[in-house]
């Protein structure tokens, strides 16, 4: 029995070639093969390649944006405000115009005491028509707050850098000041009365006006940390450790209780607890000078010279502006934590 031949499919003439999947004769195999790409084809395939490039570069984009603003959001919720405000920084910068990650990144800023470079977007947020009234009422809470911090009024300031007045004057003038019916005028001058207070050594009274401050404002936990200095400087390290850790209620990354905590520390020789809590203080701000100085002489007490003198050399880079102290109780002129 003779095999049919299989005849091209197509120019339909020659015998196709065996053993391959589509019916071709030699010449039109060769043909199919050798067939130029028609050039309408190359130009849609750049265009398709070129958007997608794009749609990959746009979407990694987007979601770094969002990675860092979810990240942000699980930070907040944790009173980590630190963290959250480096996270918002990071989504703003893939997404420059969003109303959301501008507000988020104002109301963490003012509600961990970080208030750095947010004048832009405070301005910013000013501007702005919010249609969302939960994020609404969020900012106006935030502003509110930031307006607490500047409390230093003309009234005061004129009191308190008036370098004619005796200390009696000054502290007799912010007197008169917490009788004032502006209540911005009566926490300023329960605060600066306290500082006053405190640098003419009388911690009690210190204590009682930075109480009357905390009561006015108890949600700028900023002012437990003076009142906590009263009470450490009197030698009550345990009243003063408490009332620092009350400020983590607030907020879990406050870098100024951390650093106080590690002084309070090292007047105890607890030199341990002390350089644990300038770590942390570290961990929180790598670019904080005063928790680099906190573990240089945290280390010095724990006799660990290069951690010492590795922290001391960055001090010096940065040209602080304590560096003589620390050099002082690293050559023993200081005697303040032994």
């Amino acid at each position: 029995m003779t095999e049919e031949k299989v005849i091209c499919c197509n120019c339909e003439e020659k015998e196709a070639l065996k053993d391959y999947p589509t019916d071709l004769c030699e010449n039109c195999r060769e043909a199919y093969i050798k067939y130029p790409v028609p050039i309408w084809i190359k130009a849609l395939f750049v265009i398709v390649l070129i958007v997608t490039i794009f749609s990959l570069m746009h979407f990694k984009s987007s979601l770094i944006g969002a990675v860092n603003y979810e990240r942000g959001l699980k930070a907040e919720k944790e009173l980590k405000y630190v963290t959250a405000q480096n996270a918002y920084k990071k989504a703003l910068n893939q997404f420059p115009e969003s109303q959301l990650l501008k507000s988020r990144l104002f109301i963490v800023s003012v509600k961990g005491d970080n208030l750095d470079g947010i004048e832009k977007i405070y301005d910013e947020i000013l501007e702005m028509e919010y249609y969302n009234t939960k994020l609404l009422d969020e900012v106006q809470g935030a502003i509110d707050l930031y307006g607490g911090y500047f409390f230093m009024t003309e009234e005061i300031k004129k009191i308190v850098e008036n370098e004619n007045l005796s200390i009696n004057q000054i502290i007799s003038s912010l007197k008169n000041l917490t009788k004032s019916s502006n209540n911005e005028n009566i926490c300023g001058a329960y605060y600066y009365l306290g500082t006053v207070y405190y640098a003419n050594g009388e911690y009690a009274k210190a204590i009682e006006a930075f109480d009357t401050v905390c009561s006015i404002r108890p949600d700028i936990y900023s002012f437990k940390i003076p009142k906590a200095t009263c009470y450490s400087d009197l030698g009550n390290y345990e009243k003063a450790k408490k009332i620092l850790k009350e400020t983590f209620i607030f907020n879990k990354e406050y870098e100024p209780a951390y650093i106080s905590l590690n002084f309070i520390n090292l007047k105890e020789h607890n030199y341990d607890e002390a350089l644990k809590n300038a770590k942390k203080a570290y961990s929180i701000n790598k670019n904080n000078l005063d928790a680099i100085e906190a573990i240089a002489i945290s280390s010095h007490y724990l006799k660990n010279e290069n951690e010492r003198d590795k922290h001391i050399k960055i001090l010096e880079e940065n040209n602080y502006s304590d560096i003589n102290r620390v050099k002082d109780i690293v050559n023993g002129k200081i005697k303040d934590y032994e």
